[in-house]
């Protein structure tokens, strides 16, 4: 199970309208431009082995109107003993407003991992390395 929280939105703001005074000046070729950066966390259990516990940060940007596309990187925080354990993956994410600052979110995303103690242990724990994952969460705007 993973929970999300959506922090605050990154804006690049164009150099005018940093310009103090009522002085005109040209433009810079600088636009603003919003993304959401998320970070999430979930245990994994692995069968035969100890429980992974997978943080990861994703950085998304609107397409439309409550969807959005990204990419993100998830990696062991504390829990398992999983070596240099670490997923990339692409996804679509959906948001609907409940009310307030307060977001429902849907995202699937589809990627690659791979890691463990010992080369044999990553081919055992890793197969393949591709995934394919869906979240349901709740977020903060």
């Amino acid at each position: 199970m993973g929970v999300a929280v959506s922090l605050a939105a990154l804006t690049g703001l164009p150099a005018a309208a940093q310009a103090q005074g009522s002085e005109a000046t040209a433009p810079s070729g600088l636009k603003r431009n919003t993304g959401r950066l998320m970070l999430d966390y979930q245990t994994v259990r692995v069968r035969g082995d100890s429980p992974i516990d997978l943080m990861g940060f994703h950085y998304y940007a609107p397409v439309t109107d409550g969807i959005s596309v990204g990419a993100g990187i998830v990696a062991p925080l504390v829990s398992g003993q999983y070596g240099g354990f670490m997923g990339a993956s692409v996804g679509v994410q959906g948001r609907l407003r409940l009310g307030g600052p307060v977001l429902a979110l849907a995202a699937l995303s589809a990627g690659g991992g791979a890691g463990g103690r010992s080369p044999e242990h990553a081919k055992k724990l890793s197969g393949s390395g591709s995934f394919v994952r869906g979240q349901l969460a709740l977020g903060y705007d």
